[in-house]
Order: C-alpha cells, then structure tokens, then sequence
C-alpha cells in the first residue's frame, strides 16, 4: 500500500515539473487593435508560473523576449503554487489516513489474537 501511494505521490509530482511552464498572461486585442498597435494583447501582471494543459492559448513571445503569452480569453491558468498547495495538502492527508489506517489494523490484529488466546483455555 505505502509503495503505492509513494509512486502515485511521485507520478503526480513530476506531471507537476512537467506541465508547469512561465508564462505571460494578456488580455488579448482585437484584430484591428493588433493591427494598429503590433502587439497581441495587454499584459495582466507579472510573469507566472501555470499548469499548461491546454497549449491553444500559448501564444509565442514577442520578438527579443523568451516567455511565452497566455491568452486568457481562451483559458484561465491553474497556478503552479495553488498545484503545489493542493498536492502537499492532499499527500499530507493520504500518509495521515494511511498511518491511522495501518494502526487501526494493528490494533484490531493484537486485539483479535489476545482474545483468541484467552478463549483457548490457557
């Protein structure tokens, strides 16, 4: 069971490493407004690192720059802290269940095997 939860706790660990990307995230322009002004879209704050699922709204960088855009018209980004966040409350509260899972086991175990040795007449 714990060689289980440990390659599925490492399995989801390294789709995190593998999906996250930095990004930049714009509220994109129109077309005519693109046209005039040369750029894609606005810039929403700074740089941030996303979970990318989908690579529709990944737009390439600008010229002379190398973080990619994220049009957010197209789909709102999970941040990679939120992902970290979940994934350490998540493992914490799996190993806690385990642990109490493991132990309620054992005590059941000793207390089965105690009362099974006081009916046996010795």
């Amino acid at each position: 069971m714990w060689l289980v939860i440990a390659l599925l706790s490492a399995g989801i660990a390294v789709f995190g490493l593998l999906a996250g990307r930095t990004v930049q995230i714009i509220d994109p322009f129109d077309p005519v407004k693109r046209e005039l002004t040369g750029q894609l879209g606005t810039p929403v704050g700074p740089p941030l690192s996303v979970l990318v699922l989908d690579r529709r709204p990944l737009l390439d960088p600008p010229a002379g720059e190398s973080i990619p855009l994220f049009d957010r018209s197209l789909a709102y980004p999970i941040q990679m802290r939120t992902f970290w966040f979940i994934y350490g409350w998540v493992t914490g509260v799996v190993i806690t269940a385990g642990l109490a899972l493991t132990l309620l086991v054992y005590a059941v175990s000793r207390r089965t095997g105690a009362s099974a040795r006081l009916g046996s007449g010795g």
